[in-house]
């Protein structure tokens, strides 16, 4: 109990043991268990022979004993099929059993042994349908006498379960912030990491979360923590810029071995702080500078999602910072045959994103990828494969060849329906920008988007009007589906002033060069009055009123004049 390991003794106890097996009870097979799993003490011959001989015994156990077998096989991660077998089972009656008439405390699970077995499959990865849902309904019962540790672990157990058991977390949810004061770093980190893994948004309880992890961070708060923080509330798209300031002040101090602690960050505790960080859009100039420092100099032993990340990390900030982005695009390509799609597509958006043409990067990447994204017709596969298209348009990499393979591939995607509005006009984009026009793709391009217009969000639309007028694809039907869908989007909720702006120039610009100037000037008169309208939008009609053969004796100033009476010029 006092968690103290004499080695001496502990080897004659466990001799004894072993000899004395056959006539120990099974509540001191039990206890012995647990103690080995409390002194981390892995003796497999008497571990398998705690197993063989309890197997059998398990119902004069108790709740408490099946409890602990379980917590010291996953603390061990002692895996023997036919005991674990056999705990599930009485586990499972032991649930039913508290429902029984008369049912004494012995046989039936307390809140913390409810957690602890819970934890314990959840740790040795063992999915039992029927159990859980019986561990469920108990916990829900049990949770008025819980404690955090109990909350915490039961909702990081179903969480790493994948049980997407919505009564237990809305259960959690409301007993949780009236104890919250009583939580400590880790349980609320293992809290906050459930409710994000399951997405399950329970606002008063993050923003209770929150509040008092302010309280504590700064004091005795470990890395494992702080990540898991960071990463729940940016999972849940939830940014608290103070508790993200705190949790980054935390970190440089663990770091530079302040408060007389050395720092012993995982890998992947760095990279899921700043992952979390980038979700959210919230930059930390110092954190990242701290992070950059540990990733050029140990990225070469990094794992290449680490890699992919980071990188992705410092695009989605915008932060152009060369000597790391050098270093990960070396490492990268000396593991380019253990990435996977995923990291692959990362990667390529990154550097994309930022502009830097790293050529046998790319190229490697893509070489790696496009077989990858031929095996699959799924909805992330058409994704990736407009993002590849898109990244080699943005740093001028596209080629005939390359962009044959990815039209073949798309039009596959297409005709299966897994193309998105987004990975549509993405791959549209990157063919018209790289002025490689491919007639039976836009043609299928052109019939998907007219079905699912009204999934087109308006940066989508614009791309994909652009594209088709650069290529000169003329597509009536849709052309006029683009154009009414525009209209009635103009007046709803934008999220970038500027986007929707330069957005509202390229449908201009699309219908003024398929020879629509009515709607060009139309969609002009309406970003106008919404106070929308980029300035080339503004050039575009001046340049049509210019030029037509029957413009009013003043021209273009009084045409330009009436339409900012009607809105309000911007200067975009």
């Amino acid at each position: 109990r006092l968690e103290y390991c004499h080695q001496p003794l502990v080897a004659s106890l466990s001799e004894n043991a072993m000899a004395r097996i056959h006539v120990l009870t099974p509540q001191d097979l039990c206890s012995t268990a647990w103690s080995m799993a409390a002194l981390q003490l892995q003796n497999l011959p008497l571990l398998n022979s705690i197993a063989d001989t309890v197997v059998n015994k398990l119902q004069a156990c108790g709740a408490q004993g099946i409890a602990n077998l379980a917590w010291s096989c996953a603390t061990l991660m002692f895996v023997h099929s036919p005991l674990l077998d056999a705990i599930a089972d009485e586990a499972l009656a032991t649930c039913l059993r508290a429902d029984a008439p008369g049912a004494s405390v012995w046989s039936t699970f307390k809140s913390q042994e409810q957690a602890n077995t819970a934890w314990a499959f959840a740790k040795l990865v063992i999915r039992d349908d029927t159990l859980i849902a019986a561990m469920s309904v108990a916990s829900i019962r049990g949770l008025p006498q819980a404690s955090p540790q109990d909350i915490s672990s039961t909702a990081w157990a179903f969480a790493k379960q994948a049980m997407g058991d919505l009564p237990l977390f809305d259960a959690i949810s409301m007993a949780a912030p009236q104890r919250i004061t009583q939580f400590n770093g880790q349980e609320l980190a293992n809290t906050a990491w459930a409710f994000a893994t399951q997405l399950v948004a329970a606002e008063p309880l993050m923003e209770a979360i929150a509040e008092v992890a302010l309280t504590q961070i700064s004091s005795d708060w470990r890395p494992q923590e702080l990540a898991n923080t960071v990463w729940a509330f940016a999972r849940l798209g939830i940014l608290n810029a103070t508790l993200f300031d705190a949790i980054a002040d935390r970190l440089l101090a663990l770091r530079s071995g302040q408060e007389g602690q050395n720092s012993n960050f995982t890998v992947q505790e760095l990279v899921n702080t700043v992952w979390a960080f980038a979700q959210v859009a919230f930059e930390n100039k110092k954190l990242l500078g701290s992070i950059s420092s540990v990733a050029i100099t140990q990225s070469s032993e990094w794992h290449p999602r680490d890699l992919a990340n980071t990188v992705w990390a410092w695009a989605r900030l915008v932060v152009l910072d060369r000597p790391l982005l050098d270093a990960i695009s070396e490492a990268s390509l000396a593991k380019i045959d253990r990435m996977n799609q995923q990291d692959l597509s990362n990667t390529a958006w990154a550097y994309a994103q930022l502009e830097m043409q790293e050529v046998p990067l790319i190229y490697a990447i893509a070489d790696r990828v496009l077989p990858m994204l031929g095996e699959r017709l799924v909805p992330e596969t058409a994704r990736d494969l407009a993002l590849l298209a898109w990244s080699l348009a943005r740093l001028g990499l596209a080629n005939g060849p390359l962009f044959d393979v990815i039209a073949a591939q798309s039009l596959k995607h297409i005709a299966a329906g897994t193309s998105s509005s987004q990975a549509l006009s993405n791959t549209a984009w990157a063919f018209a920008t790289s002025s490689l026009p491919h007639e039976p793709l836009f043609e299928a391009i052109a019939k998907n988007a007219l079905a699912t217009l009204t999934e087109f969000g308006q940066q989508e639309l614009a791309n994909t009007a652009w594209a088709f007028a650069e290529t000169r694809t003329r597509n009536q039907p849709s052309i006029e589906a683009i154009s009414t869908l525009a209209f009635s989007s103009i007046d709803g909720p934008i999220a970038d002033a500027e986007e929707a702006a330069r957005g509202g120039y390229a449908l201009a610009w699309a219908q003024d060069r398929h020879g629509r100037q009515d709607l060009a000037r139309s969609l002009v008169s309406l970003f106008a009055v919404g106070r929308r309208c980029h300035s080339l939008a503004w050039g575009l009609i001046i340049l049509d009123e210019e030029w037509r053969k029957d413009a009013p004796p003043d021209g273009a100033l009084a045409a330009l004049e009436a339409m900012a009476a009607s809105g309000g010029f911007s200067s975009r």
